[in-house]
């Protein structure tokens, strides 16, 4: 097995993956706000509705480029 340094525990991880489903939660959150959709957060992040019902529950988080899109709606 090929090993590229530092392989994080459970414990080092854990705070990225609360800052993760943090930031998720308040994105949509933020955008259900201000009157869009889970349905058309979903159109806009090219995924399913179901996706984006599971990240306002924190049930998933999506990945980089579903984050960015996200912070991008926010941001625009």
């Amino acid at each position: 097995m090929v090993s590229f340094g530092h392989t994080l525990s459970l414990a080092e991880s854990l705070p990225t993956v609360f800052l993760l489903l943090y930031l998720t939660m308040n994105y949509a959150a933020e955008l259900i706000r201000r009157g869009w959709t889970q349905k058309r957060i979903a159109r806009e992040v090219g995924c399913r509705q179901g996706t984006v019902s599971k990240w306002v529950t924190g049930i998933s988080t999506p990945g980089g480029i579903s984050m960015l899109k996200l912070k991008a709606l926010c941001d625009g």
